[in-house]
């Protein structure tokens, strides 16, 4: 905590050094973005190379969800607002467990697709991804959420396979004024969040946002309930904003406590064991960071961050404390625009598996170190035609030194309309439960015509093989115009050197002390050594129909090329936006999936699919402002038949059905 402080302090006293105050940005720069400036594609998009652009002038397939996209949808967290994102599947395993997929492949973990809060990853090395039940923001928190999707990995380094999500939390309370909102529904839906906003000054700002929120778990195919999730979340976050540099510091600390059903393997006796998980879970955040121009061609961003967290469970007992630090500059000379950096990342992780699972890992305590350096160079060629070259090279403990090269071309055909293909490459870091765990009984096969249990055992990791590579082709075409914009992607990618599990010996036959056969074993050794392919294409539309009607369409298909599945996978969001006048809203979202969104199979009769059911489901959302102050909305979410998103990779229990339930949320603004 000292250190935090610390690093707070230099913070502070650094930004304010050197800076002239400017007049007060107004509160209609700071809070949503305008439905044109959408349309039109004409929001400022930073996390695409490193550079800030427009997004219809980006040779990427990027995305932006604002913060009107998320009120209006009614989204309560992070994982229900992407649910509105192109190219993205995100399915509810349990009451706070989420199977993300960007472009058919992902998992419980999401380690294909890079996740940062404000320029801080919070990758986890521990299990090689993301936990969402630590995402706790609260929503009304959120700026914006920049979503790439494909390889990204030249400027953001690893993991970034699929994709990278870059949440962007608010400097300012909209209309610069504090909120009070209150939340109560259906299946134990409780909670109550806080946004205090206050000026310090002429260009300092205070700003924080706390939240509580409870909810019932979900029930299973078998009519069983598991136990719900409480949690809590503040963040206090201090910035500072003239015309040519912003600083920001922000602390946050939050619990979780939440109690799925898993499910795993033991020896003795051989058998299938089935609990509540009881994950007690509580961390803290710290970020500082400084972007200053220091002319009209020269700019640089300097950020550390600190995030620690503790995690108690049944089975297991893991810590991880991470520290961040990037040093990024942007340079625009002649025809080119050049982007650079250097980013250093050390994970102190501790990792004790209870005896109740009967696993053994390699070292409880390990620091892994990873650093890493990138270039990229925007080079107009002509008034209408630009080429991207970027290269990446990084060093990390569990993986060889990787590069990661890209190349994108972008041709404007009109005012209205870019025409761009690229080429990219990503890796993947494993996790640590991967590389340290060894001796851990996976899979058991007994009954039928086996005369004994069959126990498949995961002995260890290939260390010598090379990194999970992504490598990419991919072509896009957008078009713009005041009231309507379109945007298609077709892409193809290679995957190499997925880890799967091969046999490592013979089977052996194991008794008990007397020489009696109790269960035969079959040892496994995990490599990098799977390869396949994902065919498909997304397309997004928005439409301003009037003033007070707007309508988007969200449709992504693809197909995996592995062990000759070639099935078509489908999903669809459709959102209609109606504001009858000034006091009444309504706003309906349709979702449709269908298919398997897979994360790639460990062994050849093992495959481990997400989505069970194809559905269709509707979200509503309906606003009413008797004043400028007070705010009711009444949702519905997930109206339609019960049915099965997701269910995760390891430890996986019988899958649990998504319900229907009903949200009344009141918000009070005050100043």
């Amino acid at each position: 905590m000292q250190l935090y402080w610390t690093l707070g302090t230099f913070f502070i006293f650094y930004s304010a050094l050197g800076m002239t105050s400017v007049t007060k940005t107004t509160s209609a720069d700071l809070i949503m973005m305008d439905v044109e400036e959408l349309v039109n594609m004409d929001v400022v998009f930073s996390s695409a190379g490193k550079l800030k652009s427009r997004v219809k002038d980006l040779p990427y397939p990027a995305y932006v969800l604002s913060a009107m996209d998320i009120a209006k949808s009614g989204a309560q967290n992070l994982p229900q607002a992407l649910r509105l994102v192109p190219g993205v599947f995100m399915g509810q395993i349990s009451s706070n467990e989420w199977f993300l997929a960007v472009r058919g492949s992902g998992g419980r973990y999401s380690r294909y697709v890079l996740i940062m809060v404000d320029g801080r990853i919070a990758y986890n090395n521990v299990f090689s991804g993301v936990n969402w039940d630590e995402m706790n923001l609260s929503i009304e928190s959120i700026d914006r959420i920049e979503v790439v999707r494909g390889p990204n990995g030249a400027s953001w380094g690893p993991n970034a396979v699929n994709g990278i999500i870059h949440i962007i939390t608010k400097r300012r309370a909209d209309e610069e004024k504090s909120r009070l909102t209150l939340l109560g529904g259906s299946e134990g839906h409780r909670g109550v969040s806080l946004q205090w906003d206050q000026a310090i000054g002429e260009n300092w700002s205070l700003l924080f946002s706390g939240q509580q929120r409870q909810w019932n778990g979900l029930t299973n195919l078998n009519g069983d309930r598991e136990a719900g999730t409480n949690n809590w979340r503040t963040q206090l976050n201090l910035s500072r904003e003239t015309q040519r540099s912003r600083s920001r510091i922000s602390f946050d600390n939050y619990s979780v406590y939440t109690s799925p059903t898993y499910t795993w393997i033991t020896t003795q006796p051989p058998q299938t064991n089935s609990a509540a998980l009881d994950d007690d879970k509580s961390g803290a955040v710290f970020l500082g960071e400084h972007s200053s121009e220091i002319n009209r061609h020269f700019a640089y961003t300097a950020r550390v961050a600190i995030d620690s967290v503790d995690s108690e469970s049944l089975i297991y007992l893991w810590q991880e404390t991470n520290y961040q630090t990037d040093l990024e500059l942007l340079s625009n000379f002649a025809n080119h625009r050049l982007s650079m950096g250097f980013n250093w990342r050390m994970s102190d992780t501790s990792l004790i598996y209870k005896e109740i699972l009967q696993a053994t890992i390699k070292q409880t305590d390990r620091i892994i170190d990873h650093v890493g350096t990138y270039i990229s160079d925007r080079i107009s060629l002509s008034d209408r035609i630009s080429l991207t070259l970027s290269l990446r090279w990084d060093d990390h403990d569990l993986s060889q030194p990787e590069t990661q090269p890209s190349l994108r071309l972008m041709w404007n055909t009109n005012e209205y309309s870019r025409l761009w293909l690229a080429h990219s490459q990503a890796v993947s870091t494993p996790a640590r439960t991967i590389v340290d765990t060894e001796n851990t009984p996976v899979y058991l096969a007994q009954g039928g015509e086996l005369p004994l249990p069959v126990i498949s055992r995961f002995a260890g990791f290939d260390t010598n093989t090379p990194a999970t590579r992504i490598s990419a082709n991919e072509i896009g075409w957008r078009t713009a115009f005041n009231k309507f914009n379109t945007d298609l992607v077709l892409f193809e990618h290679n995957y190499k050197n997925g880890i799967s599990a091969n046999p490592l010996g013979a089977p052996q036959i194991v008794t008990d002390a007397l020489g009696n056969p109790l269960y035969i074993d079959q040892p496994l050794i995990l490599a990098n050594n799977q390869n396949y392919d994902t065919l498909g294409s997304e397309f997004s539309s928005r439409i301003q129909w009037q003033p007070r009607w707007s309508t988007q369409l969200v449709l992504s298909r693809f197909k995996t090329q592995e062990r000759q599945s070639h099935r078509w996978n489908t999903t669809a969001v459709l959102q209609n936006a109606l504001h009858f006048n000034s006091r009444w809203h309504l706003n309906t979202t349709l979702r449709h999936a269908q298919g398997e969104f897979t994360t790639p199979s460990l062994t050849d009769n093992q495959t481990l699919s997400s989505v069970n059911d194809s559905y269709v489901v509707a979200d509503l959302n309906l606003v009413w402002k008797p004043s400028t102050q007070w705010q009711v909305s009444a949702m519905a979410k997930n109206l339609g038949k019960k049915h099965v998103e997701a269910t995760r990779e390891q430890f996986r229990s019988v899958p649990n059905q998504v319900e229907p339930y009903g949200l009344v949320k009141m918000e009070y603004k005050f100043q």
